[in-house]
């Protein structure tokens, strides 16, 4: 696989190298409709929606909290 044999990788990809690396796994290609799994998951578009609305509300509560937060906007300041 392409991934494992890459020679130049960017920081995440290498961290997500040495997380794999921990574990014995083998890829193996599965033509389109023998692939049942990844293609229930490819139609849950409505699902992934409500997810990432979920998640940017979640991060617009924290952003908002944190304009708030004396401690918070002085890490900010020495970020």
């Amino acid at each position: 696989m392409y991934f494992q044999s890459q020679k130049k990788l960017t920081a995440k990809q290498a961290r997500w190298q040495d997380f794999l690396a921990e574990f014995d796994f083998t890829f193996e290609y599965k033509p389109g409709k023998a692939n049942v799994v990844a293609d229930a998951l490819s139609h849950k578009a409505d699902l992934a929606a409500i997810i990432s609305s979920t998640c940017s509300n979640v991060i617009d509560d924290i952003n908002e909290c944190m304009q708030h937060d004396l401690v918070a906007k002085q890490l900010l300041i020495l970020a």
